[in-house]
């Protein structure tokens, strides 16, 4: 039994080999992801955490300057007053479109990534 111990701390004494391991993103001109590998492809990337590369996003980002922006779902349209683009509707209720010339134009603003 002793000899089952003592190479069970012999094991547990080595520490593993740590390998220098480079997670990375490919993406294209736009911007939009391609691809998150290990290996070293041709095209365009960054280096991510491997938070972010266990994560596997390929809908909620975008890559712009070397850095990724993430969509914020609650600030992604805001509806706002315009003087001459949009949708013309009622001065007092904007869910009434107006075809006169009084109303007030309102336009959809997307900020989708921040």
């Amino acid at each position: 039994m002793t000899n089952f111990w003592q190479g069970l701390d012999a094991f547990n004494a080595q520490e593993p080999e740590r390998l220098d391991v480079e997670f990375k993103l490919y993406y294209d001109e736009c911007g939009s992801p391609l691809f998150y590998t290990t290996e070293n492809e041709k095209g365009n990337y960054i280096v991510v955490d491997q938070k972010t590369y266990s994560q596997g996003d390929y809908v909620n980002i975008k890559v712009k300057n070397g850095k990724i922006l993430r969509k914020c779902p609650s600030d992604s349209k805001k509806l706002i007053k315009s003087d001459k683009e949009g949708v013309r509707c009622h001065r007092s209720d904007v869910s009434i479109i107006d075809d006169t010339n009084h109303g007030q134009y309102w336009k959809l603003k997307l900020y989708e990534y921040h």
